[in-house]
Order: C-alpha cells, then structure tokens, then sequence
C-alpha cells in the first residue's frame, strides 16, 4: 500500500511548454517523437485579436535547449513561407537523433 497520503504530480511541459525534456532523457532511448500543436496561427476573425501564436514555437525552443543541454535532437528547418502558413505534418530526422513528426493543428490543409 501507499506510505503517503499525497501523490506530487508535475506537467512535463513546464519547461517548454511541451514534454520534450521528459522524452529525450537517455534511459529511455526514444527515437519517434509525435508532436502535436495546437497554436492558432491561423484563426479567423474576431479571434485572430487575441493574437497570434507561433506553430513551430515549440520544436524549435526544444531544438535550442537540446543543442545547449547536448542532447541528440535533429536540425528544425521551417521555410519562411511556410511558418505563417505551416503544411499540415513535418518530419525532422539526423544520424543518431529521434525523428520528430511535428503536426501543427491549424494548417493549410485543415484550415485552407
């Protein structure tokens, strides 16, 4: 049985705001990553007022912090064009690197 009264849970996205950091530790030999975004880059009107959000916000703060921290993580390269109006999947690989298939939710194809 439980010793204690209280179980002390954490959002592994604190860090990111996605659980990369939690993923990408080296005991647990990831090598697929599915990321999801939901960022509303492309919303309509009124609701575009609340502002816009990055889609790739996400990979590319987790690509920064793994390059610092030297954790294997692949090369994120977004063409300009494509990162206000993003294709509906993306896939980053390398040598020795998990593979990340990003999704941002609000895309070309979901949102024309």
């Amino acid at each position: 049985m439980l010793k204690d009264q209280f179980r002390y849970l954490e959002d592994a996205g604190l860090l990111l705001n996605s659980p990369y950091v939690a993923a990408l530790r080296h005991d647990r030999r990831v090598d697929l990553i599915l990321s999801f975004d939901f960022a509303a880059y492309l919303l309509p009107y009124p609701l575009s007022l609340l502002g816009t959000c990055d889609p790739f916000e996400t990979v590319f703060q987790a690509a920064d912090y793994c390059k610092k921290a030297k954790i294997p993580f692949p090369r994120v390269d977004v063409p300009e064009e494509e990162k206000k109006k993003p294709k509906d999947f993306y896939v980053f690989k390398g040598e020795n690197v998990p593979t990340v298939i990003h999704m941002p939710l609000f895309n070309v194809v979901n949102c024309g």
